[in-house]
């Protein structure tokens, strides 16, 4: 009798769950239509000089960061698939930038060519197996060919960026209605991400763009190449632009960006001895536009001491990605936990 009472109940909760499952889904397409056009990210990260590793053989695959960009990309992926009835869909496929700056940091006497290695979402996928081909990212050895290179003539680059990188973030932005851009820049990247702000202004005012929407700009230790030169020479002889904010973005550029941006996180750290700056206090709102300093918390001063430059500069970005991924994702009602387990997943321990 008692198995059949048990049975009897697995059989109306059964029942139950089925009816409520259509509703359910109905109620998630009818949110969806509610929502109006699916918003489509465009993430653009750009890296710091030395960047593109390994120099024998640079790509920006090693770049700090990478690993991170890469599970908010997979979490974007996850969201717009249409087969995820979990929530209420707001956000399409994202699309991608990403570029890097060639040269041996490690070799401050003759760091090499300053070249611009990039590439986007539209490279070409020739992979070997099926799991690759769903990549949207360039592998080692044959994704070399993917790759796109900019030769720097001379800093601080500008003349070469326009035509090149900037040009193709214009063309990616132009394709995409209802976009939303976060540009993530580190170093050199961060004047980059600044300077591509500007840019982007220039043709919006033009009527190129007229429907420019920047999200979100991420500046990481910002420094300008016109005043911070990639040589020991400069770098080493503690010169006041290689720890500083970037001069050249003076306050009526950085009023420019700050109006063409929805929000703008600015991180700096003063552990090291190349090193950006805070901006003054009152162009900080603590609202659109915050600024934190970073602190070397994470490992003691006889470590820090032993830590080669590269794993310093790691540490520094490890912790401004958990600060600023779950602003992006908050605009599409995404958990950061989603993005959490992404880098978990493929990139196990690289927190």
């Amino acid at each position: 009798m008692r198995l059949r009472w048990i049975a009897l109940w697995a059989l109306i909760l059964t029942g139950i769950v089925a009816c409520q499952t259509p509703k359910k889904i109905s109620k998630i397409k009818d949110d969806r239509a509610t929502r109006g056009p699916l918003r489509t990210p465009i993430l653009i990260m750009t890296g710091g000089f030395g960047s593109c590793r390994p120099v024998d053989r640079p790509t920006p695959r090693q770049m700090f960061g990478y690993s991170r960009f890469r599970a908010l990309q997979k979490t974007f992926r996850e969201a717009a698939d249409p087969k995820d009835l979990n929530f209420a869909k707001t956000v399409g496929p994202a699309k991608h930038i990403i570029s890097c700056y060639q040269g041996d940091f490690t070799n401050l006497a003759n760091p090499g060519d300053p070249n611009l290695i990039y590439f986007t979402t539209d490279f070409k996928k020739q992979r070997a197996s099926e799991e690759d081909k769903k990549d949207e990212f360039p592998l080692e050895g044959p994704g070399q060919k993917d790759l796109k290179r900019v030769e720097i003539a001379d800093w601080p680059a500008l003349d070469d960026l326009e035509p090149t990188l900037f040009k193709e973030a214009a063309d990616m932005i132009r394709a995409t209605p209802n976009h939303d851009i976060y540009i993530i820049g580190h170093s050199y990247g961060g004047w980059t991400a600044m300077q591509l702000v500007l840019h982007l202004n220039a043709l919006k005012e033009s009527g190129d763009i007229p429907d420019l929407n920047i999200a979100g700009l991420v500046t990481v230790d910002p420094i300008s190449p016109e005043h911070c030169h990639p040589e020991a020479s400069t770098i080493l002889s503690n010169s006041a632009g290689c720890t500083s904010f970037p001069p050249d973005i003076n306050g009526a550029k950085r009023a420019t960006i700050r109006d063409n941006v929805k929000w703008w996180r600015h991180y700096y750290q003063g552990f090291i001895f190349l090193h950006s700056d805070a901006m003054p206090d009152e162009e900080i709102d603590g609202v659109k536009v915050k600024q934190d300093k970073i602190t070397a918390g994470e490992i003691s001063v006889a470590e820090k001491l032993d830590q080669p430059l590269r794993h310093i500069a790691v540490l520094e970005i490890r912790s401004t990605w958990n600060d600023f991924v779950p602003l992006i994702l908050d605009e599409y009602g995404i958990r950061a936990s989603r993005w959490e387990h992404h880098r978990e997943r493929y990139y196990p321990g690289n927190k």
